[in-house]
């Protein structure tokens, strides 16, 4: 009987990485002295563990997806802002996800709470905190906020330096604007050497990976992908492809994968 080794790694990395992140918060978050907590830890409190779960998932939900939309947004504001074009080629929606998944997971927590002071009084909130620490064996709390401030704000960063990120192709040329770039830089149709598609990319043991990708070879040495940060799709915009090879006035070379293309002399 064959062995699915990745299944047997996954199976095993997951619990140990589990039992070991709750060693380390307990060892160093720890809950309340151990007399406080058993004083409080069976008083009733109601509905109120289930209201506070239920309200971590609107704001969580709430707060992720508002903060995803907000980063579409000002992605496609970085592109609006060179002006007209005929196409606007944006990074994957995906690259949006992870810093408000990550955020709302860590922050949820804090909102509800505060929330929660809003409408009663402290000492039912420090009594469900103390009861809730005792079950999990840590200071959830600090926790959080740590798993914030070494997690979250750091994906965040790298997430804020990819808004510029974007291809307008306009009647001119080209305008790119790459990761944690300044400004934008224009390369007009003049300067294009070669006009290429190729099928995708292959991998180690030979397989190709489908990927359509168009690619523009300019004057400075500077390749054009219209494939960077994107989704991979088994073929090109047909209209895009069209409108370049009108633009430049270059035929359109086809090939397998990018390394399949001749060396271009310039």
């Amino acid at each position: 009987m064959g062995w699915d080794l990745s299944g047997l790694v996954a199976g095993i990395a997951v619990p140990v990485t589990v039992i070991s992140a709750m060693r380390f918060m307990r060892r160093y978050f720890p809950t309340s002295p151990p007399k406080k907590v058993e004083a409080i830890a069976d008083e009733d409190l109601g509905g109120a563990e289930k209201a506070v779960n239920a309200a971590m998932v609107v704001v969580g939900t709430l707060s992720g997806y508002g903060t995803y939309r907000l980063l579409l947004f000002a992605n496609e504001s970085f592109a609006h802002a060179d002006g007209p074009a005929v196409f606007q080629l944006l990074p994957t929606k995906w690259l949006w996800f992870f810093s408000p998944f990550f955020g709302a997971l860590c922050v949820s927590w804090d909102i509800t709470l505060w929330l929660w002071s809003l409408v009663d009084d402290r000492g039912q909130i420090q009594r469900f905190l103390a009861r809730s620490d005792a079950r999990v064996g840590f200071n959830s709390t600090r926790a959080l906020r740590w798993l914030a401030l070494l997690i979250c704000v750091p994906i965040s960063i790298l997430t804020l330096l990819a808004l510029p990120m974007h291809s307008s192709i306009g009647e001119d040329g080209i305008t790119v604007r790459s990761y944690a770039s300044l400004s934008s830089k224009h390369y007009d149709y003049s300067r294009a050497r070669r006009l290429a598609w190729v099928d995708g990319s292959r991998k180690r043991d030979g397989t190709l990976t489908v990927g359509a990708n168009i690619l523009i070879d300019f004057d400075d040495g500077y390749r054009w992908s219209s494939l960077t940060n994107r989704d991979f799709n088994a073929l090109p915009d047909s209209g895009l492809v069209d409108f370049l090879h009108a633009k430049t006035g270059l035929p359109v070379m086809r090939a397998q994968t990018e390394r399949d293309l001749p060396t271009l002399v310039h």
